[in-house]
């Protein structure tokens, strides 16, 4: 069974249900939320998409988050989509179908791989793209998280930047995925408040230089020469390339260990805040616990708000924003 919201509709989505599997009960939120690229203009289609599935044995949850290809693909303009919104919702559609068949249904790592092949035959079969060009491959971050009450084991299999984070008994958080990422995307965003006062007769805000050719001739930089890199140098993404496998992250816990998990995709995370800070990622549990996943969006679309010339640089006024919370009953 899954929980389910509408993904054709998902401006703003929120479910929620008490999940059982062997001895073990979990309260599951989940919520998902499009951004703005600029303060006050409309919403953008959410590029995010999150899956939950569970058995009288297992319950897996997953976070998606969508990077566009780098040139157009003309199937998708066809459909007004954006190939980032193609490559979360399409990964979360094959995500439940396997699931379904009960194909790959093993361990986190295993169920990542298999998507991976699968959204890459989909690419080639379905888009008719040239799936050794990676710059026509749409792409997506993954986090995927199984608890199996069979083995009294949580695993996770991970790539990018979204995210995991643990609540254990003992009272304290930790980090449970990398982010391969973070170099590359910090090396972009701190151009931004030096092209920012450059210039000091003029300056400008970050949000305003945010848009400065530089910064786009970066980024176009960043994506095409470092998804998937065979060397392992890089960072791993889901785009049904073979080489995305070597960059895996995993992780296992028992059961017993886990008082709660916060999945998320980094919009989620307030500007000015990192879910790799443990000051940080506590402050983000505890919003998620307290106030629930919603009010954790809610803080977040707020300090956003009150940060309209992005002081805290970031590439858009307001990402998309994904987080589940499986906390046990």
């Amino acid at each position: 069974m899954r929980l389910d919201y509408n993904r054709l509709n998902d401006t703003d989505a929120y479910v929620e249900q008490q999940i059982v599997i062997g001895p073990y009960a979990y309260n599951v939120s989940a919520v998902t939320s499009s951004g703005r690229r600029e303060p006050g203009s409309e919403r953008k289609d959410n590029e995010d998409a999150f899956s939950i599935v569970h058995t009288d044995e297992q319950l897996y949850a997953v976070v998606f988050d969508g990077a566009s290809s780098q040139v157009p693909i003309p199937r998708l303009q066809e459909q007004g989509l954006t190939g980032a919104r193609y490559a979360s919702h399409m990964l979360a559609e094959l995500f439940e179908m396997r699931l379904a068949r009960q194909e790959g249904c093993g361990e986190a790592t295993l169920l990542l791989s298999g998507l991976n092949r699968t959204i890459g035959e989909h690419y080639r079969d379905y888009l008719g793209v040239d799936c050794t060009d990676l710059n026509l491959l749409p792409a997506s971050t993954a986090t995927i998280a199984r608890f199996d009450a069979q083995t009294d084991t949580m695993d996770i299999g991970h790539v990018t930047d979204s995210f995991a984070i643990g609540l254990f008994d003992n009272g304290t958080t930790g980090i449970l995925t990398d982010n391969r990422h973070l170099p590359f995307d910090t090396e972009v965003l701190n151009q931004i408040p030096k092209i920012a006062t450059e210039d000091p007769a003029n300056p400008l805000t970050n949000r305003q230089a945010r848009n400065d050719p530089r910064i786009r001739a970066l980024l176009m930089e960043m994506f095409q020469g470092r998804r998937n890199t065979p060397d392992g140098t890089g960072e791993g993404v889901v785009n049904g390339d073979p080489h995305m496998d070597q960059y895996i992250d995993a992780s296992r816990f028992p059961l017993g260990q886990i008082k709660a998990l916060l999945i998320g995709s980094d919009g989620i995370v307030p500007p000015g805040m990192s879910e790799r800070n443990q000051a940080d990622r506590t402050v983000l549990m505890h919003f998620a616990r307290s106030m629930g996943v919603k009010g954790l969006l809610a803080y977040t679309r707020a300090t956003e708000d009150a940060d309209p010339d992005w002081t805290h640089v970031r590439y858009s006024h307001a990402d998309d924003a994904t987080a589940i919370l499986i906390e046990r009953a």
